[in-house]
């Protein structure tokens, strides 16, 4: 009973104290204006298709406390991103809340750079949405970044009344689109640089009138996911771009699936140069191989080159050329690679091997190989054959990939053997080279510049796959901390 009392007496003095907890400031309150703003910047929601609203940033941020409200309404930058999205309905309705919300957007951005989302659902019927739209025009000249989501008769509307206007701030473009019925000429936009296209229909392509030699980045996304008609989309990608001789970074994404031989496809005969592309990623959903794709293409200074296959596996060169004569040809850019990415590429393993010894700067490799399990629905990793290329048993010899700092693998857990043997396969692997790389760390021929660990394998597994992460590390032994990063991946099926 006498404790019960004494505790009493403590909780009655504190609330008599001045001093107490109910006058303490929250601490984040003592945070400098401009590092809180930098927090609320990074409350916005990244997706571009998201209406804003009351319960998300920046909005929300109004409705915590006076001191939170005053900041947030008086900072720029958290109100250059509207977003604003178009119901489907048979009717269409004036909204108050698009022209009040935009004029919030306006009056709170100043004139800072907007980047504006516009997403129309399907189903969407126009009529009556003039007045809105013409609102969402007036503010195009006032972008920086572009974000449009389009059915046809939004795509009228919008794109014509886009053609005609001079846009000097915009730098960069999205634009999905199913069935368009008209043209957008982007003549008037000095600054555009990066163009992102995602298009249900290869031929939409040939309606869009771009300002070509200025763009330096190039992504388009061409076809259905259960399309079957892959050479259409790729002759219409490779047509454009042939008009684009100065982009630094390209990268497509041909949807479809299948694995019947007429999916082999060929593209059109069609040469260019590409002398400024540094990166290049292909991502395919049928079967065909990289050389077709990029035939007749060359790329001179080319440092980074990515290949994921989002279906069954695909082949860089087609099976009417031989594999070595390859490299030294159609591939040949392949050899001033430094950072190299292969998800379900197909190899044999005397290719795998001239591959690797074909690429002597690589300093990053992320390589997944395997082939699909029709029984289990899962991708069945084998990279046997990769890990015995990559280890090094002797230290006097060269190996490949000498430079090879970042080395990106999949676990694969074979169930005949102890867990201590799978775990044994990649910390060899970890070990060796990183043996090997804080042995020649000096040596300015191997590696000029050297960060803060000489090499590190990040190891990606599937859910109970911890316990072999641990003994993988016990293996590595004291230098597991840098060398070993695992990495979880939900299902290696949807690894992209």
């Amino acid at each position: 009973m006498g404790e019960i009392q004494e505790i009493c007496q403590k909780i009655s003095n504190l609330q008599n104290d001045d001093g107490g907890i109910e006058d303490a400031s929250p601490g984040i309150h003592s945070l400098p204006v401009e590092i809180l703003c930098h927090i609320f910047r990074m409350c916005i929601p990244d997706n571009h298709f998201k209406r804003p609203t009351h319960y998300s940033a920046p909005l929300l941020l109004g409705r915590v406390c006076k001191y939170w409200k005053d900041i947030a309404w008086n900072e720029a930058t958290l109100w250059t991103r509207p977003r604003f999205s178009f119901p489907s309905g048979s009717t269409y309705t004036k909204s108050p809340l698009l022209r009040s919300t935009l004029e919030v957007y306006q009056k709170r951005s100043k004139d800072a750079d907007f980047d504006l989302s516009v997403n129309q659902t399907s189903g969407f019927n126009i009529n009556g949405a003039t007045d809105d739209l013409e609102a969402l025009l007036d503010t195009l000249p006032r972008c920086r970044g572009l974000w449009m989501s389009c059915q046809e008769r939004l795509w009228l509307e919008l794109f014509n009344g886009l053609s005609r206007l001079v846009l000097r701030r915009l730098e960069y473009i999205f634009i999905k689109i199913h069935s368009p019925s008209g043209e957008l000429r982007l003549r008037n936009a000095p600054r555009l640089r990066a163009v992102r296209l995602h298009l249900v229909h290869p031929g939409c392509l040939s309606l869009f009138t771009l300002p070509y030699t200025q763009l330096l980045d190039l992504s388009c996304v061409l076809g259905r996911d259960r399309s079957r008609t892959s050479s259409p989309a790729v002759d219409a990608w490779r047509s454009l771009l042939v008009k684009c001789p100065n982009l630094r970074v390209i990268e497509a994404y041909f949807q479809g699936y299948g694995l019947d031989r007429s999916n082999l496809i060929r593209s059109s005969i069609m040469s260019a140069k590409f002398d400024h592309v540094r990166k290049i990623i292909i991502r395919l959903g049928f079967r065909t191989n990289l050389a077709n794709i990029l035939n007749g293409f060359s790329f001179p200074i080319i440092e980074e080159l990515h290949v994921i296959a989002t279906s069954h596996p695909v082949c860089l060169l087609p099976p009417t050329v031989s594999f070595f004569e390859g490299l030294n040809t159609t591939l040949s850019y392949v050899s001033r690679l430094t950072s190299l990415r292969l998800i379900r590429v197909s190899f044999a393993s005397s290719e795998l091997q001239a591959l690797l010894q074909a690429t002597p700067l690589i300093t990053s490799l992320d390589i997944m190989l395997g082939a699909f399990h029709p029984s289990h629905a899962r991708f069945e990793i084998d990279d046997e054959n990769l890990r015995f290329l990559l280890t090094i048993f002797d230290f006097e010899l060269h190996p490949v990939i000498p430079r090879l700092r970042h080395l990106r693998l999949y676990l694969k857990v074979d169930d005949d053997i102890s867990q201590d043997d799978n775990a044994a396969q990649y910390a060899v692997v970890a070990h060796s080279r990183y043996r090997w790389m804080s042995k020649h760390a000096e040596d300015h021929q191997i590696l000029k510049a050297l960060p803060s660990y000489p090499f590190r394998l990040y190891l990606k597994y599937e859910p109970n796959g911890e316990d072999i992460i641990l003994a993988i590390a016990r293996g590595i032994g004291s230098t597991a901390f840098p060398v070993l990063w695992p990495e979880r991946s939900n299902c290696f099926m949807k690894e992209q």
